[in-house]
């Protein structure tokens, strides 16, 4: 089985044992071994060194049967699978059950698709030769195979950044093989199963339409006849979904329909386009997968063909990157490069970068005020009593701290800085937080001992605002940051960070990090991981 038909869209099923002699068992085996030699090793520099190989590896092996492909059919063929998964992903939406070895593979399918038809923006494609489907179908389904290697093999490295000594190399028989060291596989499946229900469980609703908004006032431009001519102008040749545009035409038309300049209506395309001069190479969109540069956010996959500029733009993709480029870019003041080129968009992508914190924040400050827990936002400087001057800590070594909570029945001051992060769901997104987090750290400790040295300072002030009675000199002053989604520095963080879903019981004490136990059947003993799971030892205890 190589393809299969789920409410009548094809996708394809990821396949082992086509290539797993040619690219595993013989290739990168023996690849390795005239590197390295034939070595079981346990080292942190090694392993990583071997693995960084492992990824350059799959990495050629998929540019060099890319490049190999010149039919403009061929990537034709690609386009309609990733159309098809977009019309998936968004009934699985709606409550559509994938099957469940199809449903786990389901994201980085659709990545690899992406990555695939980026490509094609390389290569002088042709029209005048044909390529039979499954011929087709069996070099995407070879490509899908090393498209998952590479990514899998970027997470490898990803996790080894992130946890010392957290994978081992080894071959058996002449076979390269690799894996975690120290039950981490384990514990890391197990914790991330934990917090999967607290991916952000709010958005930016009117992010869309703001954007839309924006647009059609600094391109002067009418939005929907802007995204509404492409498929005229497709069905104008043939009904076909990968029915191909010069792409030059697009903004000819619009300028003359909304009486405005091509200056106006090409930045605006050309911010939509992916082509041979933008395009990232193929390590660059694996290690960098929120890059404005990527398919992902660029609807109109821009080519040369017969030595005609072409563009092939989906429907269904030019929804979905608009909705990715509200949701996911603008926020964290990044958008297509060439929009930058427009100081009204530029004005709208800083506002909407300065609302973001603000957004989550506003969400916690509605836990703190129904469950009645003095708290400071957005605190500057601190009231003071006797008519003294306040007492401002927005100076230099310290700065603006975004939240302090009482929480007088466990005696804790909870000191906080807001993180609203872009949603990560594999290790090389973790790693670019985990990296953030490496400073924002340091900023909070200093907030942290600053308010411990003056506890008498913050007492004062909630006197003032909050009228509390009781006095918190005594109170133990705990560091945390609040985020917006689930991320690996959760589990190995010098400093717990919490969900929104878990801000009231971890305050009010109710709730905290789990212990992890892993049964060592071997020894007749547990394991029992606590926070921060993948630096500190395991407590063991003997099996009762």
């Amino acid at each position: 089985m190589s393809h299969v038909s789920i409410n009548n869209h094809s996708i394809l099923t990821f396949e082992y044992e086509p290539f797993i002699d040619k690219y595993w068992n013989v290739g990168l085996s023996e690849f390795l071994i005239s590197k390295y030699g034939n070595i079981t090793t346990y080292d942190h520099n090694e392993v990583e060194e071997i693995l960084s190989s492992c990824f350059e590896y799959f990495v050629d092996q998929f540019r060099t049967l890319i490049l190999q492909q010149d039919t403009e059919i061929f990537f034709h063929y690609v386009f309609l699978l990733h159309e098809a998964s977009i019309d998936l992903y968004i009934e699985q939406l709606g409550g559509l059950q994938l099957p469940d070895d199809i449903d786990s593979d389901f994201p980085r399918y659709r990545r690899i698709l992406k990555l695939i038809l980026e490509q094609s923006c390389d290569i002088e494609l042709t029209a005048k030769r044909n390529i039979e489907y499954q011929e087709a179908l069996n070099i995407m389904q070879e490509l899908y195979y090393l498209g998952n290697w590479i990514y899998e093999f970027s997470i490898y490295i990803a996790y080894h950044k992130m946890i010392p000594n957290a994978y081992f190399v080894e071959f058996e028989e002449n076979v390269f093989t690799c894996g975690w060291q120290n039950n981490y596989g384990e514990l890391n499946k197990l914790l991330l199963n934990y917090f999967s229900t607290d991916y952000e469980t709010f958005f930016d609703e009117a992010a869309l339409e703001e954007l839309k908004q924006a647009i059609e006032n600094n391109f002067s431009i009418d939005y929907n006849k802007a995204i509404g001519q492409i498929p005229l102008i497709k069905k104008h040749f043939s009904n076909r979904q990968n029915q191909t545009v010069e792409p030059y035409v697009l903004p000819i038309n619009l300028a003359a329909e909304c009486n405005t300049s091509e200056d106006n209506t090409f930045l605006f395309y050309s911010g939509l386009m992916i082509t041979k001069a933008n395009k990232l190479s193929i390590e660059d969109a694996v290690l960098k997968p929120h890059s404005e540069k990527r398919y992902m956010f660029r609807p109109m996959l821009t080519y040369t063909v017969d030595d005609v500029e072409r563009s092939l733009i989906g429907d269904s993709k030019i929804a979905e990157s608009m909705m990715v480029i509200a949701s996911n870019t603008i926020h964290w003041n990044t958008m297509p490069a060439e929009w930058l080129q427009n100081k009204g968009m530029v004005k709208f992508m800083n506002k909407k970068g300065l609302e973001h914190d603000r957004l989550l924040e506003n969400e916690i400050e509605k836990i703190f005020i129904t469950n009645k827990f003095p708290y400071c936002r957005n605190t500057k400087s601190f009231k003071q009593k006797k008519g003294k001057s306040n007492v401002k800590v927005d100076i230099q070594g310290l700065g603006e701290i975004d939240f302090i909570v009482v929480n007088k029945d466990n005696k804790k001051i909870f000191i906080s800085d807001t993180k609203y992060n872009r949603a990560r769901y594999d290790a090389v997104g973790y790693r670019t937080d985990y990296t953030n987090f490496g400073g924002y750290e340091i900023k909070i400790e200093a907030k942290k001992n600053w308010l411990s040295e003056n506890l008498q300072v913050l007492q004062e002030h909630l006197e003032i605002m909050f009228h509390i009675d009781y006095s918190i000199l005594d109170f133990e002053v705990e560091p945390i940051f609040f985020i917006n989604t689930p991320t690996f520095y959760m589990f190995n963080g010098k400093y717990k960070a919490i969900t929104l879903t878990r801000i009231k019981e971890y305050i009010e004490g109710s709730w905290d990090y789990p212990t992890i136990k892993l049964r060592d059947d071997a020894n007749k003993q547990f394991l029992n991981y606590t926070h921060p799971y993948f630096s500190k030892v395991p407590i063991i205890t003997p099996f009762e």
